[in-house]
């Protein structure tokens, strides 16, 4: 999954296309069909100014303006489904988003041994449906060690010459872990989310979350 909190912690470029994550993030807003200028209220509301990052951002002087005013984070998001109180994000859009998101507490790699199409496509201009399928069965049978490894496979099986410095968003491992566990009793139904941490041998437990 797309870290969303990369938006933020690479920094971002005032009006501008964007740096690699940004790119990354527009580019999976297009693959799901959604508007990609969505990216520039997320950027505000992780961000610690006040002012847009973009003409299609939107910082607190929207906010307050609603008939239930609130303010933005000023910080990385502890969970996805905080975009349901930024801008542009209807139930619509987040259901669709939300497959294939996280939010992580550090800046995170991409998994490509573990990425879903959608995401694979977000990794270069050009990389079309067709390839990132091609990419997932080939993994299948030749796991990545590397991500020169996974480089060279994407001008192997796709001719595609991955953009400079691909290699610092790739990861071929994975160090954060969500498990979600749900359990009916009667009529009642509950849900327990932990998200793990991978320390050299040992896991911890991060954050864990209830609901009813």
């Amino acid at each position: 999954r797309f870290n969303i909190n990369n938006l933020a912690q690479q920094g971002n470029t005032p009006g501008g296309a964007g740096n690699g994550a940004q790119l990354q993030f527009r580019r999976l807003l297009v693959t799901l069909g959604l508007d990609p200028r969505l990216m520039w209220p997320i950027i505000d509301w992780m961000d610690q100014d006040i002012n847009p990052v973009n003409p299609a951002g939107a910082e607190d002087d929207f906010y307050s303006g609603l008939d239930h005013p609130y303010r933005t984070a000023n910080q990385p998001m502890t969970s996805i489904s905080e975009l349901r109180l930024v801008m542009g994000f209807n139930a619509k859009v987040y259901q669709r988003l939300q497959p294939f998101i996280s939010a992580l507490p550090a800046s995170t790699l991409i998994n490509v041994n573990t990425a879903p199409p959608e995401v694979m496509m977000t990794l270069a201009p050009g990389m079309d449906p067709k390839t990132a399928v091609a990419l997932v069965k080939y993994r299948q049978e030749n796991p990545f060690t590397t991500a020169e490894d996974f480089i060279n496979a994407v001008q192997t099986v796709a001719g595609i010459t991955l953009p400079t410095g691909s290699d610092t968003s790739l990861g071929v491992t994975t160090q954060f872990f969500e498990v979600r566990i749900e359990t009916s009793i009667g009529h009642g139904r509950a849900e327990l989310n932990s998200l793990l941490v991978r320390e050299s041998d040992e896991i911890r437990v991060l954050r864990r979350t209830q609901g009813f």
